[in-house]
């Protein structure tokens, strides 16, 4: 008996797996991006990328054997599926987590942008992936020894795959003590144990060492990021500050960037002909721009135009959601050239994928994922912010929540005021809404029902 239900929970494991990479398989490849072509090429040429880290490359590498990319597409699908699993299981036992599971898995698929995730060859995955460990590691009582050193290795490195998770996590942690320092001061129960939050935190911070680490064993630069000055100057030109500032600075300061002053373009970090590539590129302009950051925000008639537009900005990217996908990628793009050269046997599957051909239609799944994460974000938030509801549910749901929002919320405003204002940026999260949504929705009713089973006399 304990063989077959043991199958069950494998096989629906298994299921799930599959069910998430649907969008590869029916595009018959994976799908691409232009940074799709960075991350195959820093690992066979050893250079570690300037906008972000090299774990990513890693991944795909190790896994494709030099042969196939298939692989990399389905340990993503295996590795989001056993997240959502383990986290389903906080909350439900048996045989209904697994049906909850394949069932919601299904759905997700066909309804929202969740599978497009799983299925791109970039690690937009492991953004989900590092909310769910979280919730696990805080939260999840019933995982067992195995399980928790794999969640800590599988958090710790889907940290490592993009620095939007450093920024996002470290004020996700202030924001996680502040409520149990509050809780501690109101004397109400403690649901997280501060072991685990500080373990959780220690790896969070091994990250400072390790990127920086790996990063020096590869081009002997032990930095951890050498991009910021050049996305925080991409923040300025996109808001208008660093227009308003250069004509106020420029009279008394010789830039180089002085020299586009009045035409700075708005294509800054990848065009060209932009004033960034124009006055040397990334690294030359690395001190003259950290100059500029300090000075701009060191006066309140920048900082003001900034947050006003940081502000907007962020409310901008926090529904800003859709599924995008690049059109054909063949010759003369980095993700084709890169294919090519390392993985000239698949070719021919490559350049008759769908999205080679534009033959995707996004029509369908962005309007179903805007009714269905719109309905769930409002199902969510109506709870969290109704205490008769919110009171309800157990307190591993109530934290969950919690974490998950809190997540939500300083992604979209990390992502829009540190790099730019995409789609990309809230769509590989907002599946989670749904998600969710459903374990409050099936738990509300089953608190309903037990109540009402309460209620009922009971014969004599």
């Amino acid at each position: 008996m304990s063989f077959f239900y043991r199958n069950k929970l494998n096989g629906a494991l298994i299921l799930g797996t599959v069910i998430s990479c649907f969008i590869a398989i029916y595009n018959k490849f994976p799908l691409v991006y232009p940074d799709t072509g960075t991350y195959i090429a820093s690992w066979y040429d050893q250079v570690v990328p300037k906008d972000r880290p090299i774990f990513y490359s890693w991944f795909i590498n190790y896994l494709s054997m030099d042969l196939s990319l298939w692989p990399v597409i389905l340990v993503q699908g295996f590795l989001i599926s056993y997240m959502n699993f383990l986290t389903l299981g906080i909350f439900f036992d048996g045989l209904k987590r697994s049906y909850i599971f394949v069932t919601l898995t299904t759905l997700l698929v066909v309804f929202t942008g969740f599978s497009y995730n799983v299925s791109i060859l970039i690690p937009d995955i492991f953004s989900p992936i590092v909310i769910l460990c979280l919730v696990n590691l805080l939260l999840n009582k019933k995982m067992t020894i195995g399980q928790s050193i794999f969640v800590h290795l599988l958090f710790l490195f889907s940290i490592c795959t993009q620095y939007s998770s450093v920024s996002t996590l470290a004020p996700l942690f202030v924001i996680i003590v502040f409520i149990k320092l509050y809780a501690k001061w109101k004397k109400t129960e403690q649901i997280i144990a501060t072991r685990n939050l500080l373990i959780a935190i220690g790896v969070f911070l091994s990250c400072f060492i390790l990127v920086p680490t790996v990063n020096y064993s590869v081009d002997k630069k032990f930095v951890f990021s050498g991009s910021n000055h050049v996305f925080l100057m991409n923040r300025l030109v996109e808001t208008g500050v660093l227009e308003d500032y250069l004509a106020d600075a420029c009279s008394q300061h010789n830039y180089k960037i002085c020299q586009f002053k009045d035409g700075v373009g708005w294509d800054f970090i990848w065009s060209p002909e932009s004033a960034l590539q124009k006055t040397g590129g990334w690294d030359a302009n690395r001190e003259e721009y950290k100059t500029i950051i300090k000075d701009v925000f060191s006066k309140w008639k920048y900082v003001k135009m900034f947050a006003i537009k940081s502000i907007e900005n962020s409310f901008k990217q926090f529904f800003a959601f859709n599924v995008t996908l690049y059109p054909p990628m063949l010759a003369g793009t980095a993700p084709f050239e890169q294919i090519e050269i390392h993985f000239k046997h698949t070719y021919r599957e490559y350049h008759t994928s769908l999205q080679s051909n534009a033959k995707i239609d996004l029509n369908f799944v962005n309007v179903t994922q805007q009714i269905v994460v719109l309905l769930s974000m409002l199902l969510v938030f109506v709870v969290v912010l109704t205490p008769m509801l919110f009171n309800k549910l157990k307190p591993e749901l109530k934290w969950a929540l919690i974490l998950f929002l809190a997540h939500n919320i300083i992604n979209a405003i990390i992502c829009a005021n540190l790099s730019t204002t995409d789609d990309r940026y809230q769509n590989r999260l907002v599946w989670l809404f749904p998600f969710f949504a459903t374990i409050v929705v099936i738990k509300l009713i089953d608190i309903k029902r037990d109540d009402k089973d309460q209620k009922l006399p009971t014969e004599e």
